[in-house]
């Protein structure tokens, strides 16, 4: 193969090449020239090309660049074998010209030329590892979150097995149809001066409850309401002490009594209201004994008095004989008793070190079965309550929110826990989010110093 060089290089691109194509032609065929060099040894065109697929200098170039400089360099080899000896020799002195100084100043160009390829080559690198870069980034965050969702669908599939597992003695949706067959029913009130409107149960059937069963909750909710038990759950504000009960009535169509305890409440508010229609004295029915009627009506009711232990000691006291086994209460118009099979859960939930709550009295309390309501864990919570179609990142913030305002120790008295950030969700995309989080330092504070750190909180996570 003809030796060549830069100098007949040129040669041959100012005689056969036009000046637009000289540049790439001169970029493929110094290619060549640099392996010729370097490899003296070699006397073929291909090997040589094979030599510059593996040189890191070259790493580059597709097959497609490879082909095009073989193309060029045959070209170019072509040419030289049809020069004279005296322009093929390239050791044979020339006459005393200024050659030196042309060659000096293309040797210049070459060296400039090669740089603005070598940069154009690592501007493209870099772009190239770059996107390499934000693609794997993209992949990597898709990918924890894929993970995050699947955890969400596992814990979620988990907690419908236990629940299904864990219905109690009686199934689901069978507890009124159960009771029914051994209960004996009385569509007569124990008075007629009780009120036909205050004995409607069909209103008083919850639906459309959001609650998600956690662990043994219904099964203990079906075994003391057949036995005639009573319960009082304990436990943190908004973590679901009473809907509970609203999902088990919505499940078994049942009516649920729901009565909010005040220190102010007398003993008469657990019978009867009392007005006057065409000078007769009508009695509505309240708590105790509305549930004693409707029980007797349809077989079974669920009466849930919320902390109860805000209630005076006079009305505990009065409740006595409501949580007896017997469970019955003498009024003025008569004896209210619950009939034989018929069934009456009495509830009472309470919130222990809350402002405004006391103590239970102790035979109040014996009479209740003490049942503790469990802090549902982050997994239950995101898949099961928080349901709302607000993005998965907006739910770990708000549960975020949640465990450091606990931590900080403010705003005692006013919790964040479950309830308070689903209400929260639910308005998400309906109202503006600015507001939505300013709330949560206005509503759920005790005073301008929680308020102020709460705020801290909300921003330090979201921002």
């Amino acid at each position: 193969m003809q030796k060549m060089n830069n100098a007949l290089l040129e040669s041959f691109l100012s005689e056969n090449i036009k000046k637009g194509s000289q540049k790439v032609w001169r970029s493929n065929i110094k290619k060549i020239i640099t392996l010729q060099d370097e490899n003296v040894q070699v006397g073929f065109l291909n090997d040589l090309i094979s030599l510059g697929k593996s040189d890191p200098r070259f790493s580059h170039l597709q097959d497609s660049t490879w082909h095009t400089i073989e193309k060029n360099t045959n070209s170019f080899l072509s040419w030289l074998n049809n020069q004279s000896p005296k322009v093929e020799e390239p050791k044979v002195e020339e006459p005393k010209v200024e050659e030196p100084k042309v060659e000096e100043s293309k040797s210049l160009a070459e060296l400039e030329e090669s740089l603005r390829i070598k940069q154009e080559e690592s501007i493209m690198a870099n772009k190239e590892l770059k996107e390499k870069q934000e693609a794997e980034k993209a992949e990597r965050e898709a990918l924890a979150k894929a993970k995050k969702e699947e955890l969400l669908r596992i814990a979620k599939e988990k907690a419908e097995a236990e629940a299904r597992k864990k219905e109690g003695v009686i199934p689901k949706g069978k507890v009124l149809e159960y009771v029914q067959k051994e209960a004996v029913l009385s569509s007569i009130p124990s008075s007629k001066q009780i009120s036909e409107e205050s004995l409607r149960h069909e209103k008083l059937i919850p639906t459309e409850s959001s609650y998600c069963w956690l662990d043994d909750e219904r099964a203990t909710i079906v075994g003391a309401l057949n036995m005639n038990e009573n319960l009082i759950v304990y436990g943190g504000a908004g973590i679901g002490k009473s809907t509970q009960f609203e999902k088990f009535c919505e499940e078994e169509k049942l009516p649920l009594i729901r009565i909010g305890s005040n220190s102010e409440a007398i003993p008469d508010d657990l019978y009867y209201s009392k007005s006057f229609i065409d000078n007769t004295v009508v009695y509505h029915a309240k708590a105790f004994v509305q549930a004693v009627e409707i029980a007797n009506k349809i077989g079974a009711c669920v009466l849930v008095f919320e902390e109860i232990n805000a209630n005076p000691e006079s009305v505990m006291v009065a409740m006595h004989s409501m949580t007896d086994s017997i469970k019955s209460v003498q009024t003025d118009i008569g004896l209210c008793k619950l009939n034989k099979g018929c069934k009456l859960l009495v509830v009472g939930t309470a919130n222990l070190g809350y402002a405004g709550t006391g103590l239970i009295t102790q035979a109040l309390e014996s009479r209740l079965l003490p049942v503790n309501k469990k802090v549902p864990s982050k997994e239950f919570i995101l898949a099961n309550i928080w349901t709302e179609k607000v993005d998965l990142e907006i739910k770990e913030k708000l549960y975020r929110i949640t465990e450091l305002i606990e931590k900080s120790q403010v705003s005692k008295n006013h919790v964040f826990k479950i309830r308070e950030p689903k209400q929260i969700l639910k308005m998400w995309d309906s109202i503006p989010q600015n507001i939505l989080l300013d709330s949560i330092s206005m509503r759920w504070a005790d005073n301008e110093d929680d308020e102020k750190a709460v705020k801290q909180i909300v921003q330090n996570t979201f921002c």
